[in-house]
């Protein structure tokens, strides 16, 4: 890893440019056929255009190279006899794991006063992860004993690319209301995230062919034919205000109360290719969700904390990272939770230790379950 700055004295007010590479790979212990790599760089600007205004320009790409790796054939939780733990099932010159990460990150902060800030923060960031792989299934029916032929998912590949644009803006304004001391944060959020992938398969063909379960061969040497199953396209959209008060009621107390408002609207559209059918299935939720909390300070060092929260899980909650939405699921309520935490924090040999405890308890209701039948239901 390197990390390494400049300021530009010259430029502004504070302005300064970071920089961190990073490069990284590694074997896997009693895997010796596995290996992965990746490697990143990270650089970042601020321009301070006066005391009150800067910018911070921020990007991150990351490249990693990994060999998959589903282990080795088992039954009733124990490796198959005969097998090596370091024996690899897949196949090299198919299987792959590639990702490519890029995010640009824009951030202006203005201070109208010292009582009053204004924050706006916008990212765009791209993943493809492009993944071929080979489960670790063996068939022994059929076969000499001590040979296998493969079994399950065979060079079985999904390309997917995730994007998302997200805007936040934060004003914090410092007051006093009646002797007390508020810190007030207001904002408005808005982001769209996107998900495409696409299915396919490399025909791997085993008929006929079979091979030793002690030292399996892990390169392909038959034909392959590429071939596309489905696609998968999702959008899921995010609006959402909140405000964030904590209130100093004293030297020994504070009060926090927050509410945020979000508006969810998910979209999704799945075509498999060799049918050629079209499902198309959307979601629209709405909720409020709150924050109350309370900090006791006895000494300067030690505090003691009662916190309370709700929260809610959207249908699409998993739309921009799986792609999946069911159509029964779609028209449920959203997944209610319930937070309460009690807990203290204590700073002790000059701030050389640090204690933490917490009990806290987490409900949720309206939960949705996968019925028998295969119908979603909120279950309770």
């Amino acid at each position: 890893t390197l990390d390494t700055n400049q300021t530009f004295d010259g430029v502004g007010t504070g302005s300064a440019f970071r920089l961190n590479l990073m490069a990284h790979e590694n074997d896997v212990p009693g895997r010796e056929q596995i290996d992965r790599e990746r490697w990143g760089i990270a650089p970042s600007l601020l321009l301070g255009f006066s005391d009150s205004t800067r910018l911070t320009l921020s990007y991150l790409h990351q490249q990693d190279d990994n060999l998959p790796d589903y282990g080795v054939p088992a039954f009733d939780g124990k490796r198959l006899a005969g097998v090596d733990r370091d024996a690899y099932f897949g196949w090299k010159n198919v299987d792959k794991e590639e990702i490519r990460t890029d995010a640009f990150t824009v951030k202006v902060e203005h201070d109208f006063s010292d009582s009053l800030r204004l924050q706006n923060l916008s990212r765009y960031s791209r993943v493809e992860r492009d993944t071929v792989i080979s489960a670790s299934h063996v068939n022994l029916t059929g076969v000499s004993a001590g040979r296998y032929r493969p079994a399950g998912p065979q060079g079985y590949g999904r390309d997917v690319t995730s994007e998302m644009w997200i805007n936040q803006t934060n004003l914090t304004a410092y007051f006093d209301t009646f002797g007390l001391g508020h810190t007030l944060v207001t904002g408005v959020e808005v982001s769209r995230e996107d998900y495409y992938r696409n299915t396919y398969n490399y025909g791997l063909n085993f008929t006929g062919k079979d091979y030793d379960l002690g030292n399996p061969p892990g390169h392909y040497d038959g034909p392959t034919s590429k071939t596309r199953t489905a696609e998968t396209s999702t959008e899921l959209e995010n609006q959402a205000i909140y405000a964030f008060d904590t209130i100093a009621l004293n030297e020994q107390w504070d009060l926090s109360l927050g509410l945020r408002y979000d508006w969810v609207k998910g979209d999704a559209k799945n075509v498999a290719l060799a049918a050629g059918a079209v499902t198309r299935v959307d979601s629209r939720d709405k909720e409020l969700s709150g924050r109350a909390g309370v900090v006791y300070k006895p000494t300067e060092n030690g505090r003691i904390y009662l916190a309370y929260g709700t929260s809610f899980n959207p249908a699409a909650e998993a739309l921009a990272s799986t792609g999946s939405l069911n159509a029964a699921a779609a028209e449920l309520n959203p997944e209610e939770n319930e937070t309460w935490e009690l807990g203290t924090k204590w700073e002790l040999l000059n701030s050389r230790l640090q204690l933490d405890a917490a009990l806290f308890r987490v409900e949720k209701s309206n939960a949705r379950e996968t019925m028998a039948d295969g119908s979603t239901q909120l279950a309770g």
